[in-house]
C-alpha cells in the first residue's frame, strides 16, 4: 500500500449503477465532502445506468464502467480494472459488486471493505421475489460465501449491523457500524418564504399535504399510503398526497388502488423523480413513509433536517433514525396508516419531536462528520 503521507489512499468502490437510488445518492454525498487529499476514489460501475454519472464527475470523482457484453469480456475487464492500477482498497456494495469483485479483489491481494446497506434475505424479501423464496436462500448464500473474502464491513445502520452478522454469519467484531449522512448546508432550513412559495408554485395552498418519496418498488409499499388517503379524503377533502420517485415494480399496485377510487375522490400527485427533494419536503405538512423494511432510511433524515412532522412505518430503521420521535403505524396496514392521518387533521404534532429530530440530525447524521468517519474506516482497513 502507498503511504498516504506520500499519495493519497486509492479507493476503487464498485457499485452496479449509478441510477437516481438512497444507496447511491448517499455514496456521492459522501464522496462530495470527503477530503480527495487523503481518499482518491474512483467508482467502477458493473451495469448500464449511469444518471448519476457526472454528478460524481464534477464531485472530483473519477467514473469508470465495465464493459458491457458477455460473461467473459466483463469477467476480464473487471479483472483489468483490479490489477490495472491496483488499487489500495476495494469497497463494494450491493449484491452483484460483492459476490463478483470480492473474491477476485483477494485474488489480488487486495483488502476488501464491503457497505452493507440494507437488511436483506428475510420473510419480506423471499415474500416479493419475483424468482421465488428459493432465489433469496441461494442469494444469501452467495452473499455469506463470498463474504468470507471482505477484510472488514461497514453497516449503515445499527440494525444493519445486527441482522446481517446474523445472515451472513458475521463476527460482530469486524462490523462497524457508521451511518449514512446528508448535507444539512444543502438541504437549507423550512422557513414561511421558502414553504409558500412551493406551495404556490404546485398550487398547494390551502390543502394539507403529505408526501411520499422513494421508488415504486414493492418495499417501498407507497399503495399503503395511497389507499389511506383515499380512507381519509372521504372526511377530509382537502388531503393531498405528493409521489416522489420512478416508476418500479411496486407501480402497478398504486395505479390499481388509485383505480378504484371515485373519480375525483382522491388528490393523488404523481410527481416521477425530482431534484428539489429539500423544497417540497419544506411545502410538505408531513412526509408518509410506510416502507415494509429499510437499511437506514435517508428520506426520514432530509425530513427530520427540515423539520417535516413523520408518520412512519415501525421498522428498526426508522425507529433508529428518529429515536421514536414519530407517529408510527404498523408496516402494510392501511386502517392504522389512515388512523394517524386522522391524528393529522385533529392533533398538533408535538414541537418536541420536531427540534428533537434536528438535533439528532445535527449530532449524528451531518455528512462531514460521517465522511471522517468513513475515510478513517477506508485507512484502517487497507492498512492491515
Amino acid at each position: 500500500m502507498t503511504s498516504a503521507a506520500d499519495s493519497p489512499l486509492s479507493v476503487s468502490i464498485w457499485v452496479h449503477d449509478l441510477r437516481i437510488g438512497g444507496s447511491e445518492l448517499s455514496l456521492l454525498n459522501e464522496l462530495q465532502n470527503m477530503d480527495h487529499s487523503v481518499i482518491n476514489p474512483t467508482i467502477v460501475v458493473m451495469g448500464r445506468d449511469m444518471t448519476l454519472a457526472e454528478k460524481f464527475t464534477d464531485a472530483g470523482v473519477r467514473v469508470v464502467q465495465i464493459t458491457q457484453g458477455s460473461l467473459w469480456r466483463r469477467t476480464r475487464d473487471v479483472w483489468r480494472l483490479l490489477r490495472h492500477p491496483k488499487p489500495d482498497l476495494v469497497n463494494t456494495m450491493l449484491f452483484w459488486p460483492n459476490v463478483t469483485v470480492r473474491p477476485l479483489a483477494r485474488l489480488s491481494g487486495i483488502p476488501v471493505l464491503t457497505t452493507l446497506v440494507n437488511s436483506d434475505y428475510g420473510p419480506s424479501q423471499r415474500e416479493s421475489s419475483p424468482h421465488g423464496a428459493w432465489a433469496v436462500r441461494i442469494a444469501q448464500w452467495a452473499d455469506a460465501l463470498t463474504s468470507r473474502f471482505s477484510s472488514a464491513f461497514r453497516a449503515v445502520s445499527q440494525d444493519v449491523a445486527d441482522v446481517m452478522s446474523s445472515r451472513l454469519r458475521l463476527p460482530s467484531s469486524r462490523v462497524t457500524t457508521i451511518h449514512r449522512g446528508r448535507n444539512l448546508d444543502a438541504l437549507g432550513r423550512r422557513t414561511t418564504e421558502r414553504r409558500e412559495t412551493v406551495r404556490r408554485d404546485f398550487d398547494l395552498e390551502g390543502r394539507t399535504v403529505f408526501i411520499c418519496i422513494g421508488r415504486q418498488d414493492r418495499q417501498k409499499a407507497q399503495e399503503t399510503a395511497v389507499a389511506a388517503i383515499a380512507r381519509v379524503s372521504v372526511a377530509h377533502p382537502s388531503a393531498t398526497l405528493l409521489l416522489v420517485g420512478r416508476n418500479g415494480e411496486g407501480s402497478d399496485a398504486i395505479r390499481d388502488v388509485l383505480a378504484a377510487q371515485p373519480a375525483g375522490s382522491v388528490d393523488v400527485r404523481i410527481l416521477g423523480e425530482r431534484s428539489d427533494i429539500g423544497d417540497l419536503l419544506a411545502a410538505s405538512d408531513f412526509l408518509l413513509f410506510p416502507s415494509r423494511w429499510e437499511g437506514l432510511p435517508g428520506t426520514v433524515i432530509e425530513s427530520m433536517a427540515l423539520e417535516t412532522p413523520l408518520l412512519l412505518s415501525d421498522i428498526p430503521g426508522s425507529r433508529e433514525v428518529t429515536g421514536g420521535h414519530a407517529w408510527f403505524f404498523p408496516v402494510d396496514d392501511v386502517n392504522a396508516c389512515a388512523t394517524q392521518l386522522e391524528r393529522a387533521f385533529v392533533e398538533d404534532y408535538p414541537e418536541d419531536f420536531v427540534r428533537a429530530n434536528r438535533e439528532r440530525c445535527e449530532t449524528m447524521f451531518d455528512v462531514r462528520v460521517i465522511a471522517t468517519k468513513v475515510s478513517d474506516l477506508m485507512k484502517t482497513v487497507a492498512s492491515r
